[in-house]
């Protein structure tokens, strides 16, 4: 039998799951943001060769339509969806920054800032009111239980769930590196759901002893020793510019990646800029938070 994943950084990891716990042929993943426009004819005969596809959700006006998880379950009689493992209940304080003109924008976690450091950083050099004292446990709460409710919302059209599990363990272990990249652990859950929903004899998928999605460890609710964050090296570019300096991940403890967000907010002028900025995932209470000349976000 031959199986193809499809889905975003998850799917490669996904794969070799599935390849451990079955003796499927596994073709090689098709990972959605790596799609291009030209890839349309390769990607169609990598599904037509396939007994069986898992493929990922994906909204209905995914970039690539023959990518998108309806028009696959539409075309191949064998696919199975699963959800696309997205939720912020570890990792509340976490966003990415888009700014309207200049991008992502880039510093020790690649686009990822923990909005109390932003904050922190914008009061002190007096372009916001300080209202740190509203990143409380009340905000902690309802940015879980929104994130839960959405990723139950999408669910709710796949074959397989997660939410129960992060539910029963998000408070014994971790169950995320960022908002989008689960543990081994979590994907492993998957996997198994997945091998069982379509009739494979064995659905033990055993968790492995390293994390593919492991590269970055941000500021979480999950504990971690002080000095066991992870991220990039940067360099500071002229005109503003903050460039991911390539090699392996660098240890941060609390303040060194205090610092260095710091430095590189200091440095690109953008980050002054705030109406013009965007955080991902949205949530509706940053606005109310953040305010950039009185006018919110």
């Amino acid at each position: 039998m031959k199986a193809l994943v499809i889905g975003n950084c998850q799917a490669r990891p996904l794969t070799q799951l599935v390849a451990r716990a079955t003796d499927a042929q596994m073709l090689e993943p098709i990972v959605l943001h790596l799609a291009k426009d030209g890839d349309q004819d390769v990607h169609a005969a990598r599904m037509a060769e396939a007994d069986i596809i898992f493929a990922q959700q994906t909204a209905e006006n995914f970039a690539r339509p023959w990518l998108r998880s309806n028009v696959v379950r539409a075309n191949h009689p064998f696919v199975f969806v699963w959800p696309n493992i997205f939720w912020a209940g570890q990792q509340p304080f976490l966003r990415y920054m888009t700014h309207t003109t200049g991008g992502r924008m880039m510093g020790p976690l690649e686009a990822l800032h923990d909005v109390r450091i932003y904050h922190d950083w914008l009061a002190q050099e007096g372009l916001i009111t300080d209202r740190q004292s509203e990143f409380d446990s009340a905000y902690v709460a309802r940015i879980r239980e929104m994130s839960l409710a959405e990723l139950q919302r999408r669910e709710a059209t796949c074959d397989v769930a997660i939410t129960d599990v992060l539910g029963s363990y998000v408070d014994n272990r971790r169950l995320f590196f960022t908002f989008n990249h689960p543990t081994a652990f979590v994907l492993a859950k998957v996997a198994s759901r997945l091998l069982k929903v379509s009739g494979f004899s064995s659905t033990q998928v055993e968790e492995p002893p390293d994390e593919p999605l492991g590269r970055y460890v941000v500021p979480s609710l999950w504990p971690d020793k002080p000095d066991h964050m992870q991220g990039d090296g940067y360099t500071l570019e002229s005109g503003g510019q903050v460039s991911r300096r390539p090699g392996p991940p660098v240890r941060y403890n609390d303040q060194k990646l205090l610092a260095a967000f710091h430095e590189v907010y200091s440095h690109n002028p953008l980050f002054r800029d705030l109406s013009n900025i965007r955080f991902t995932p949205a949530n509706g209470m940053d606005a109310d938070i953040f305010k950039a000349n009185g006018a919110p976000v």
